[in-house]
């Protein structure tokens, strides 16, 4: 029975997302590989792809899952018995000793290909496809410096080999070491420009080094290559969601509005809803990736919603001296006094109700040391809130519509 979580490098309590992450980062590896010279390499790339779709398949759903776990639990444990490289034939050629390693390794069986790769290179010791796959196995193990020694020596043997040099810079990428990934994936480039999987690649280096724009750019250019690279829409789908979303700002509660995540203008709601379209014309988003979109769709009502920016005490204080007008001054004389107030405390309301995303650009400038005239008259004592609303009601509703059209437009 296939072991998906070694197929994915996982443990096997790991969660969905972790799950997901796996996919992706080996679909790009082996996306890579199934375009090498060396039939070999692209049938094993080929068939690994194969498991990890079908990995995808049983590990995101809950209830494959549960029932595999039971299933792989339940498998016996192989009885030991002689290795590979003991059953083979005495006179086994490095080229067969390879072909059953590369079959080992596609199984997870990586302790069993690296002894026939290592008993490969003894027999052949120039023979490059046996230092790839010793290089790949101790890749696949953890040990990523010995991996990048015996990439080398494969290198030196077969230095026109695209493949190689991309296999050489996945293990730059896995020690951080991105400026020579980098390199390696420029070479693999030049060797075969027609690949798409070499040039998504650079374009995650670009990412992995906060270059998104140059990524966003190469990874656009590869679909026009290949429109249904199902890698590439994932990892440029993924990139233009977090790009958005780290855009926002985070709002604690206590700042006029509910605590999260808000949008500070326009433009940047409008961004926003650009990328999630962009995102649904690449396909159908993975589970993880709806997630994300559903998020930001809140986050984008979240920003739209409209509230209210003055304060309480001005509408108060317009009520109380219209009911003053009406109880005192009578006639058409009160009428004109709460036409005057109530029409006031009527347009400051309005006035002072903005979408979040400006209430945010308003804090935000207030942060810089500039304040809107409403959040002004909000803020100021009561003996200065009521005096604007006995005097100046309806020209500060004017003046605090016209100062937040500007947080509004922007």
């Amino acid at each position: 029975m296939t072991n998906y979580y070694q197929i994915l490098a996982i443990d096997s309590g790991a969660d969905g997302a972790t799950v997901k992450a796996a996919v992706m980062r080996q679909l790009r590896t082996w996306s890579g590989r199934a375009s090498s010279p060396s039939l070999e390499r692209r049938q094993e790339a080929e068939k690994t792809m194969k498991l990890i779709s079908e990995a995808e398949a049983v590990l995101c759903d809950p209830a494959r899952r549960k029932e595999y776990d039971r299933d792989l639990a339940a498998q016996p444990k192989a009885a030991a018995g002689p290795s590979p490289a003991a059953e083979a034939a005495p006179n086994s050629s490095a080229e067969r000793l390879v072909e059953q390693g590369l079959n080992m390794s596609t199984e997870g069986r990586y302790a069993d290909a690296l002894e026939l790769a290592t008993r490969a290179t003894e027999l052949q010791g120039n023979y490059g496809e046996a230092w790839a796959l010793l290089a790949r196995v101790h890749d696949h193990i953890g040990e990523k410096q010995q991996a990048l020694f015996e990439y080398a020596r494969a290198l030196r043997l077969m230095p026109a080999d695209a493949g190689l040099q991309f296999e050489t810079g996945l293990v730059h990428e896995g020690l951080k070491d991105y400026d020579r990934a980098l390199e390696h994936f420029e070479a693999a480039k030049r060797l075969s420009p027609n690949d798409v999987a070499y040039r998504a690649e650079i374009a995650w280096i670009y990412y992995l080094k906060d270059n998104r724009t140059q990524a966003i750019s190469i990874w656009e250019d590869c679909l026009r290559t290949d429109p249904a690279n199902k890698p590439v829409k994932d990892m440029l789908a993924q990139v233009l969601l977090e790009r958005e979303s780290e855009a926002l700002w985070t709002i604690p509660s206590g700042m006029g509005l509910p605590e999260g995540r808000y949008a500070s203008s326009l433009a940047q709601i409008q961004s926003a809803q650009a990328a999630i379209d962009k995102v649904r014309q690449l396909g159908a988003p993975s589970a993880r990736l709806n997630e994300i979109v559903q998020e930001l769709e809140s986050f984008i009502a979240a920003s739209l919603t409209m509230h209210f920016q003055g304060t309480r005490r001005i509408l108060i204080g317009a009520a109380a001296m219209s009911a003053l007008g009406w109880v005192w001054i009578g006639g058409f004389s009160g009428f004109l006094y709460q036409l005057w107030y109530l029409g006031g405390g009527a347009l400051y309301f309005f006035a002072s109700r903005i979408p979040a995303y400006a209430v945010v650009a308003s804090r935000l400038q207030q942060q810089g040391g500039k304040t809107s005239i409403g959040l002004r008259v909000a803020e100021n004592g009561p003996g200065c809130l009521l005096s604007l609303a006995f005097l100046f009601l309806p020209f500060v509703a004017i003046v605090t519509y016209i100062k937040n059209r500007k947080f509004v437009q922007s």
